[in-house]
């Protein structure tokens, strides 16, 4: 049998009274996911991974892989079939973290995050809970280089429009 969650997380509470994520979108920006991982197999993932160097190339939708097994942890724990919080919640990822550098930049992110922006463009995301969970950590040394100001206010403005005009609640 699978795991139970604590009784004052409120998690069985929830599911008992059929409350899993039915309508929320939930993206997860972190290593990836695992398509064939048992808790997610059977649940459809929108899958996009981002180049390590955006201007390298698109964004590509593959079949979801993990090249580190964090994003699928995540993952699981949200929307995963026996131990998610949310089980019925739709999934999309982005992979924007790499395993053998643990490496990513605020592009990458940015590029993720104008992806989960541009599903607001169909009329039947406009109005379902969304959340954004993006695991990621930044060297502060990294962060305080000055050609880093455009990324980290693009990075800004697209929080912010995800946020106040479409009310998505960023986990980071």
């Amino acid at each position: 049998s699978a795991p139970r969650w604590p009784e004052t997380s409120g998690v069985g509470l929830a599911h008992e009274q059929a409350i899993k994520g039915q309508g929320a979108l939930i993206c997860v920006l972190d290593t990836g996911v695992d398509a064939d991982h048992s808790e997610l197999r059977r649940k459809v993932i929108d899958f996009r991974y981002v180049p390590l160097d955006p201007k390298s190339g698109p964004m590509r939708s593959v079949r979801g892989f993990d090249s580190d097994g964090h994003g699928t942890h995540v993952s699981g724990i949200i929307a995963g079939r026996n131990i998610g919080v949310a089980p019925d919640a739709d999934l999309m990822v982005a992979a924007v973290l790499e395993s053998e550098t643990l490496r990513t930049s605020l592009e990458r992110v940015v590029v993720a995050l104008n992806w989960v922006l541009a599903q607001f463009e169909d009329p039947a995301n406009r109005d379902r809970p969304v959340i954004v969970n993006m695991s990621l950590g930044f060297l502060r040394a990294s962060l305080d280089r000055t050609d880093l100001e455009s990324p980290v206010r693009a990075f800004q403005n697209v929080l912010s429009t995800l946020i106040d005009d479409f009310h998505v609640l960023p986990i980071v």
